[in-house]
């Protein structure tokens, strides 16, 4: 889905360049492989344990506490989101996707 969703994304930069010539498109686009690489590795090393780390500690409150488990539901959920974005900020930059290609660099500097 990385893939699917970089190619999506790329894909639609190319149309609109086509609609609007004017158009500048931000120098962050990225490689759609390198892309989805990371995102299958953050999707199955970081995702799935948390989400499982969530799952478990839902379980225990419910057994201990079963009126506190609404709140902390969502709290357990936000702090997870909050979690893995900032996570994934990390694989991303660890990959190096967090710098403009090259091209999408030459292209901004000559427009």
């Amino acid at each position: 889905m990385g893939c699917a969703g970089s190619a999506l994304v790329a894909g639609l930069t190319v149309a609109r360049l086509a609609a609007d010539p004017a158009f500048r498109p931000p120098p962050t686009e990225q490689p759609v492989l390198a892309t989805g690489l990371t995102w299958a590795y953050f999707m199955a090393a970081s995702s799935n344990a948390r989400y499982n780390l969530v799952n478990g500690v839902e379980a225990a409150i419910a057994a201990a506490a079963p009126a506190a488990v609404k709140p902390a539901t969502v709290a357990l959920r936000l702090a997870n989101n909050w979690a893995g974005a900032r996570h994934f900020v990390a694989v991303a930059a660890s990959v190096g996707l967090d710098r403009p290609r090259l091209e999408a660099r030459r292209a901004v500097a000559a427009a």
